[in-house]
């Protein structure tokens, strides 16, 4: 699903975010989020930092095969006592930091 989605959205040829929230303790709470510019929105600017968190170098096994390292970055965030993990390809972390992809 997030690999097709993303070849949908880099088709569509308009900027846009991708990024994929996965509850550890409640997966009916995940969501994929798609973030594109808004010029009415204040307060969320674009593009979005989603790496707050710390950084998994190893994903968890229910999680490993949805990513892959060189295309993917995975964050962890716990709130409220629970643990989430946020997937987001690499390309548009670089790209929020202002960075090229080599």
């Amino acid at each position: 699903m997030f690999q097709r989605a993303a070849a949908q959205l880099k088709a569509w040829g308009q900027p846009h975010q991708l990024a994929l929230n996965l509850s550890a303790h409640d997966m009916a709470g995940s969501s994929l989020y798609v973030h594109t510019p808004n010029p009415n929105a204040q307060g969320a600017p674009f593009p979005h930092d989603f790496t707050h968190g710390e950084t998994v170098t190893v994903a968890p096994t229910w999680l490993a095969g949805l990513l892959h390292p060189d295309h993917h970055l995975l964050f962890r965030h716990v709130f409220a006592g629970y643990t989430w993990f946020v997937v987001v390809p690499k390309d548009h972390v670089a790209r929020a930091r202002g960075e090229s992809m080599r």
